[in-house]
């Protein structure tokens, strides 16, 4: 996902709605997209600086850090998130609490 529709999908959702007192909790979910690779930059990193540039006080959680192979392109965001490189939409599912 671009940043320029990350921005778009953010702003449509923060139509009409406030900001809470305390942090959001949100879980990146998926396959390999969400996961990425070393050396690649993860959608993650886009969504964590727009989030933080536009004053929302956020907490990305999941099982998983980083990226698959090394250390993500891009360090200063919150790594955290549930992807899962190779797994289908069932299969994600069939993990959900």
């Amino acid at each position: 996902m671009t940043p320029s529709l990350l921005r778009v999908a953010l702003a449509s959702l923060a139509l009409g709605t406030s900001i809470p007192a305390q942090a959001v909790r949100i879980c990146p979910i998926g396959d390999s997209i969400t996961e990425s690779f070393v050396g690649m930059p993860s959608y993650r990193y886009y969504l964590d600086s727009l989030l933080r540039s536009g004053g929302y006080d956020f907490d990305f959680v999941g099982t998983m850090s980083g990226v698959a192979l090394g250390p993500a392109r891009h360090q200063n965001f919150d790594q955290d998130h549930e992807g899962h490189s190779g797994w289908t939409i069932q299969m994600i599912n069939d993990h959900l609490d």
